[in-house]
């Protein structure tokens, strides 16, 4: 059996020269000859007639060796050869030349070019071309690993250096990077040369034994820092001298064990290492392990803890490995490994050992275990939390619960819940018969619910009867108020002055004809008011009154009401300013125009000569506030607080002698609130009085489609 020949890798080589012909000729020789490809092997041969061609060829491809003509005439061979030689020096470079122009391939080598071949007219250098070739991609590739070579002694000498300047970084004491490197250690260190003298030591080694730093300089003897420490009391009460003495044969006694315990007199727990170096005697850190010591008893405790838990638990890294499991885990997975062997085994390789002992009882772990085992796994993958209920082969129920933490480990929480579970059956199947017993009386409870669900009834009405009679009994109360009170003194003055009028009409002087007359107007005018007052508000309490909403230009019904009350107010020389509004309000007109009214007659009424009413209207979100405003007597807070209350019958005279009817305010307050607005009064005494109402603002969309009401007749 002949042995095959190892595959050679294809070599790709750049050909430049002006000539195409050529190109193709020594193409076709490398490519597809015998004894080319004998000498060579596979070539892949690129051929380029252009200068600068040249150069972008090589910034884009990666070539074995590079052949160069120089009998060029648009770039001289020997300027490509310069650019080439500095952008790719490594790449073997074969300058050609004609017979009889050997000085110019002389000119080459001078510049470092790798090789040159004199070309002839018959093309026999063709012969030499692959013998070339291969010499110089040889000694390329011998020059790349003498580089290699060169480039791995450096290394090895760098690393050696490194080694080097660690092993005396050791040794230069007064080095300022080496102490500052030291003291920023966690562990104590210290340094002491065959004839047992310091060589260094850190802070940290200081700090550990509670000597101040800096206590302890280069070239101080062991037997000297063990005196220091006897005389400082490290060591007991007694001769420092001996102490130390004494101290100092323990210490060559202990310097034969590698690595040993020392507890300082503040209780802290050391980890010393010391071991002897030939050169520099010998090398010992001391590391605090005192936290560490307090963990690995925390861990036991818990470990302990752990172990006496009922549940079962077991932690798994990022990786899905076991970190720690207690005892109950391993009674309830008998056929798991070892407490002191499972570390390091994976979830998947667990639940396989759970399948193969047959411990899992679900229907789909017996039919199809790799499905069951991938449902599984997913499920504690890509939840946070997991929880619910397994029963195993052995008949006992456990509630599952699994976390996965933010870094991806997982912990598994099982309790069993047998006996719980029997007791829920039990607990069942009272239940069933308990139910059993309750839907006997269920016809019962149906029909005492009919009954009780009829008295209720029964009782709302009677609830709402008593409610509604209480409502007209207090309407009935004020109605009859008003009436007995404010109804008999107008009338009783009507009487009277119309009496005298009457019975001492041929006696009476034409002025006191007058001013009876005029008497009896105010009375009868007051009758009046109060007459269509109370026509309104019982309408309105009856829910006779004609309600009519729609869009009511605010406007409007402010300039009648100001023509309306114009001669009052100039007979108390009163200045009524009423200010232009362009808002549209949902209202019927009759209310808005019996509100404004009334707020304009009161303050008319409660304000003194000389004074001002004024009407302003403002736009508060989806309302517009209407403010009638006097500079009058103004109310008390007591007054204010029992305005609108229909069992208070809050009425005082006018600056001028007018006498209200007590019925005006608490119709506005229904006729407002009926419209969905409110009213508020604020006032100080003596300053005057606002009385405020909110009216809803039309909807701008639906102006369109509506008329706005204007009057009372629109």
């Amino acid at each position: 059996m002949t042995r095959q020949e190892p595959v050679r890798d294809i070599i790709n080589i750049l050909y430049a020269e002006e000539s195409v012909a050529s190109c193709d000729v020594f193409k076709n020789f490398i490519e597809n000859t015998e004894s080319a490809r004998k000498e060579l092997g596979p070539c892949n041969v690129i051929t380029i007639s252009s200068g600068q061609d040249i150069l972008n060829a090589v910034d884009q491809n990666d070539f074995d060796i590079v052949l160069i003509d120089c009998h060029r005439t648009d770039v001289s061979g020997l300027e490509i050869a310069q650019k080439l030689l500095s952008k790719r020096p490594e790449c073997p470079l074969l300058f050609m030349a004609q017979k009889g122009s050997e000085h110019r391939a002389l000119e080459a080598i001078s510049l470092e070019v790798t090789d040159y071949l004199i070309r002839d007219e018959d093309q026999a250098y063709l012969q030499f071309a692959p013998i070339l070739i291969k010499k110089l991609l040889a000694r390329a590739k011998a020059k790349q690993n003498q580089i290699k070579a060169e480039q791995q002694i450096i290394q090895a000498k760098e690393e050696l250096e490194q080694r080097v300047d660690r092993r005396t970084w050791e040794l230069e004491a007064q080095s300022r990077l080496l102490e500052r490197s030291l003291n920023s250690l966690h562990h104590g260190f210290v340094v002491w040369d065959p004839n047992d003298h310091m060589v260094i030591c850190n802070n940290r080694f200081h700090t550990l034994f509670g000597i101040p730093e800096g206590t302890f300089k280069p070239g101080i003897s062991l037997f000297d820092l063990l005196h220091y420490l006897a005389k400082n009391g490290y060591y007991g009460k007694g001769d420092p001298e001996k102490l130390a003495r004494k101290r100092y044969k323990e210490v060559l006694v202990e310097r034969e064990q590698s690595k040993k315990i020392r507890i300082t007199e503040s209780g802290r727990i050391l980890e010393v290492l010391e071991y002897k170096d030939d050169d520099l005697g010998r090398i010992a850190t001391f590391t605090d392990i005192t936290e560490i010591h307090t963990r690995e008893r925390e861990a036991a405790m818990l470990q302990e803890a752990l172990d006496n838990f009922t549940d079962s638990v077991i932690l798994y890294d990022h990786e899905e490995r076991v970190v720690f499991t207690n005892k109950r885990y391993h009674e309830i997975y008998p056929n798991s490994p070892t407490q002191d062997k499972i570390v390091g085994y994976t979830m998947t390789e667990l639940l396989q050992r759970s399948l193969k002992a047959g411990q899992i009882n679900h229907p789909l772990a017996k039919s199809d275990p790799d499905t069951w085992l991938a449902m599984r796994l997913k499920e504690r993958r890509e939840n946070m939390h997991t929880e619910g209920e397994t029963v195993h082969a052995n008949g006992r129920t456990y509630f599952y619960k699994v976390s996965k933490s933010s870094k991806g480990g997982h912990i598994h929480i099982q309790t069993e819940i047998t006996e719980r579970k029997e007791a829920e059956e039990a607990l069942r199947i009272s239940e069933e018969r308990l139910q059993a017993q309750v839907n006997e009386f269920r016809e019962n409870e149906v029909r005492m619910e009919a009954q009780a669900a009829d008295l209720v009834l029964l009782a709302e009405n009677l609830s709402e009867a008593h409610d509604k009679l209480a409502r007209l009994n207090e309407q009935k109360d004020k109605f009859f108020s008003i009436i007995a009170h404010d109804l008999k003194g107008p009338f009783n003055a009507l009487l009277g002055f119309s009496s005298l009028l009457s019975d001492q009409s041929e006696t009476l002087t034409p002025e006191k004809t007058k001013e009876y007359g005029t008497l009896v107007h105010q009375s009868a005018e007051q009758v009046f008011k109060l007459l269509e007052n109370l026509l309104e508000w019982s309408l309105l309490q009856m829910g006779r009154m004609k309600y009519e909403p729609g869009p009511v230009d605010l406007n409007e019904a402010i300039k009648i009401n100001k023509i309306l009350f114009t001669p009052a107010a100039q007979k108390k020389k009163i200045t009524l300013h009423c200010k232009s509004t362009e808002y549209i309000v949902l209202a019927d007109f009759n209310m808005i125009d019996t509100i404004i009214r009334n707020l304009l007659n009161n303050a008319i009424k409660f304000t003194p000569e000389g004074g001002s009413v004024t009407i302003d209207t403002r736009c508060n979100g989806d309302f517009v506030e209407l403010e009638v405003t006097d500079t009058g007597v103004g109310i008390s807070p007591d007054q204010a607080s029992r305005l609108f209350r229909l069992d208070e019958n809050v009425t005082t005279t006018g600056t001028d002698g007018e006498v209200g009817t007590g019925l005006g305010l608490h119709l506005c307050k229904d006729l407002i609130e009926h419209q969905g607005g409110k009213i508020h009064v604020l006032s100080h005494r003596n300053k005057g009085t606002t009385f405020r109402i909110t009216i809803p603002v039309y909807p701008a969309e639906l102006l369109s489609d509506q008329l706005i009401k204007r009057s009372p007749k629109a």
